[in-house]
């Protein structure tokens, strides 16, 4: 599994985010790109424990589920529902998203794993080290193919 914390990975990311500009369009969804790069940013702010979000009812339904599915599937389909700390309506500034998501990235790889949160994450509750790694690379991913990079 690839992984944001891994150099030859992160650095590949990166340079997909380096692909975008401000009139890239999505393949999918309502987002525009600097909605986006806003929206990707989030969770991994929560993961670092810097942004913490409730738990909700619907992750104590349906979170543990889901996120076996995910993590089985190595991946999300389209336009699932998204968590609604988590939606980006507001017009964003794209040269600031992307520098803001990529010096995001850059500190994970300087940091490593350890920087990872022992909150429960909003949806998916409990989640391991490993879990939280695998789930916020596959977040990453969907939503560059969303852009096509």
């Amino acid at each position: 599994m690839k992984s944001i914390f891994n150099k030859a990975d992160n650095e590949a990311l990166i340079s997909r985010i380096n692909k975008l500009t401000a009139e890239s369009q999505p393949l999918w969804g309502k987002m525009d790109v600097s909605q986006m790069l806003a929206h990707i940013t989030t969770p991994l702010l929560v993961m670092k424990g810097e942004v913490k979000i409730n738990f909700t009812l619907l992750g104590m339904l349906f979170g543990k589920s889901l996120k076996k599915k995910y993590l089985r599937d190595r991946g999300f389909g389209k336009n699932l529902p998204t968590h609604t700390k988590f939606k980006v309506v507001d017009s964003k500034q794209f040269a600031a998203e992307q520098k803001k998501f990529i010096e995001l990235l850059q500190e994970l790889l300087t940091k490593g794993t350890a920087i990872i949160t022992k909150n429960k994450h909003p949806f998916f509750g409990n989640m391991s080290i490993q879990e939280w790694e695998d789930m916020m690379y596959l977040h990453v991913e969907h939503h560059l193919k969303q852009f096509g990079v």
